[in-house]
């Protein structure tokens, strides 16, 4: 079920079934196909946390003390039941090991509160780092954007008729092309335009010659082109306060590596403590700053939780600067497989006991890569694509 106003218990009743649901396959599966390895993934801490944040954090702008009254406690009670549900999960693994089992729970993020998203490419056509076509349509759907014909406008007015969850009906694909019905990227002159962004967390894109469709950035103004862009972005001030909106602009060498790194991302932000989130495709109206159109009220943080349990691990033992990417390593470690040498990460030695500590890891020999282009028919690619914004990685 999708969360509207109105429909809080229903909502909640939701993710405890969910959660519910994937215990029992979980414990079937481990009964019917006993294996050495299981993994299991609980989603209702993330959609509860999305929702339900406001109503147990007072210093969100969109706290009501009324609701709170009745809902307050819903996330905690979600963890809690999600707590008893991972304990069973860790029995039921033990008793199909002699030798006693190892458990390992971790997050792939953090959470805290959402505040407002903002919408990074009305910025730069304000900045003149975006410009739309001259075309009579394009201006006049900018000049209706501009003055309240919008993708937040139509969610507001099915918000009041009562049918916002009538988009969850259909695909992500179908509401991306509604939303491209007004002013979108198919309006956007590319031979004159710098820099985009796409995505949630703050992508911005260079209109890079070679690698963008259009692009006009010829390699050697790359430097000076993202130059501009980060020039723009520290304009932004939060406008209560008046402090920089903008808390790191993270250039691509930075957030990855490898061969495809510089398709990735130009820049990537870190806005407000995480507390404003980029719209993820051309914007959701016409001003830069604008308060969350759908019901999210708490956001990814950069930060998660490891906890290992088990024979293997020390008890009270802290592991700094662990990683996401550490685990892999740490797995195979503990199994006496051998890391491939071009694996990301380390092996986690802080959690384990002296004995697993003490022994080197094993290093394999580098798995064999590929450069060589893999075509997709139209349909696999329209299921990749679709697999993708259901995981949220794409708008």
């Amino acid at each position: 079920m999708q969360y509207k106003a109105g429909n809080e218990a229903e909502f909640i009743a939701d993710l405890h079934d969910l959660i519910d649901t994937q215990l029992r396959y979980a414990l079937r599966l481990m009964q019917d196909q006993p294996t050495d390895v299981v993994m299991l993934h609980f989603l209702a801490t993330d959609n509860g946390s999305h929702t339900l944040w406001r109503f147990m954090d007072k210093t969100h702008p969109r706290h009501d003390p009324a609701l709170a009254a009745k809902y307050g406690n819903a996330l905690l009670e979600v963890y809690q039941h999600l707590d008893d549900a991972v304990k069973q999960v860790q029995e039921a693994g033990c008793k199909m090991q002699d030798a006693g089992c190892n458990t390992i729970i971790m997050s792939d993020h953090g959470f805290g509160p959402l505040h407002r998203t903002i919408n990074l490419n009305i910025l730069f056509v304000e900045k003149g780092l975006m410009h739309l076509k001259p075309r009579f349509f394009t201006q006049l759907r900018w000049w209706a954007f501009r003055n309240g014909l919008t993708p937040a406008t139509a969610y507001k007015i099915l918000s009041k008729l009562g049918l916002q969850n009538v988009t969850a009906k259909v695909s992500r694909k179908a509401r991306n092309e509604m939303v491209g019905k007004f002013l979108s990227f198919e309006d956007v002159d590319w031979s004159k335009t710098t820099a985009y962004s796409m995505g949630h967390v703050g992508q911005i894109y260079i209109n890079l010659q070679g690698r963008e469709p259009h692009g006009i950035i010829t390699p050697d103004r790359y430097t000076a082109a993202r130059r501009q862009v980060i020039d723009a972005l520290n304009t932004l001030r939060d406008p209560a306060t008046g402090k920089p909106l903008v808390d790191r602009i993270i250039p691509r060498e930075e957030a990855a590596h490898g061969p495809y790194a510089d398709q990735g991302a130009d820049l990537h932000l870190i806005l407000d403590g995480y507390k404003t989130i980029a719209f993820p495709l051309f914007a959701t109206e016409g001003r830069v700053l604008t308060p969350q159109i759908r019901g999210d009220s708490g956001c990814h943080r950069l930060h998660g939780i490891f906890i290992g349990n088990g024979a293997a691990f020390v008890n009270g033992a802290t592991v700094p600067n662990a990683r996401i990417i550490d685990l892999a390593p740490t797995i195979l470690h503990m199994f006496n497989v051998p890391v491939p040498e071009d694996m990301d990460g380390r092996v986690l030695t802080d959690a384990l006991t002296p004995e697993l500590r003490g022994k080197a890891a094993q290093i394999g020999a580098a798995a064999t890569t590929s450069t060589a282009q893999v075509d997709f028919t139209e349909e696999e690619q329209a299921e990749v694509e679709e697999r993708l914004r259901a995981l949220g990685y794409l708008g």
